[in-house]
């Protein structure tokens, strides 16, 4: 029965199921044949492995994108915070964090797992005292970020631009849809195509880049239907 469910046979199942649910297996003598019964396990521990395998793999991937995308943000601040000297906001790197994940193709779910204090604790271990870490005294700003010759008092005369925060938004849908899309199942057309086929097309489009397309162009309309 494990080995059924393993292979996700809803046929073998559902006997084994009704004879079980019958009390058959009492009442008369049922058993695989040997070589049968070897061929169906086997097969089932070859899916294990296989998904383990894809299990393993996928976390590799991941865990490559992810340092990937934290060497990007590392040679960006050593460009603009040690070279030129800029002072950042913390929740603005972890949102450029976040979209350069986006970028390399991670996954949505874990990318929204992403914190600002996994992000910080990354770039300090990297910097270390070369960078200093503080809170704004405007509300609203967070945590800044800064070179450590720099003073505080200067590092607290910047002057933060209020449209990242929509550009942020912009790139985030879009990187989104795009993952979605290219994660999208395919139906490969048969070679003897015919209207059916292409009317159904390869690809069924994800329902949230409808639910996009409906908002892009009827707007509000779109939210009284």
């Amino acid at each position: 029965m494990n080995d059924a469910i393993i292979l996700d046979d809803e046929a073998i199942v559902r006997k084994i199921g009704n004879l079980e649910s019958n009390l058959q297996f009492v009442s008369k003598e049922i058993k695989y044949h040997n070589s049968c019964r070897k061929k169906f396990a086997s097969a089932a521990k070859s899916a294990v492995k296989k998904r383990e395998e894809e299990h393993q793999s996928k976390w590799v991937l991941n865990k490559s994108i992810r340092e990937n995308a934290m060497q990007k943000i590392i040679a960006f601040l050593e460009e603009k915070i040690m070279k030129e000297e800029e002072v950042h906001r913390v929740k603005d790197i972890t949102k450029h964090y976040r979209l350069l994940l986006s970028e390399l193709g991670l996954d949505y779910n874990s990318i929204c797992r992403v914190r600002k204090c996994e992000v910080l604790e990354k770039l300090i271990s990297y910097f270390g005292d070369k960078v200093t870490v503080i809170n704004h005294t405007v509300e609203g700003v967070g945590q800044i970020i800064f070179k450590s010759d720099l003073s505080v008092d200067k590092a607290l005369l910047t002057t933060f631009d209020a449209n990242i925060s929509s550009d942020y938004k912009v790139k985030e849908v879009a990187f989104m849809l795009r993952n979605l899309i290219l994660e999208t199942p395919r139906n490969i057309l048969p070679k003897n195509v015919n209207i059916r086929d292409l009317i159904a097309g390869e690809v069924k489009p994800p329902n949230l880049l409808q639910t996009f397309f409906e908002s892009l162009v009827a707007g509000k309309l779109c939210f009284r239907l």
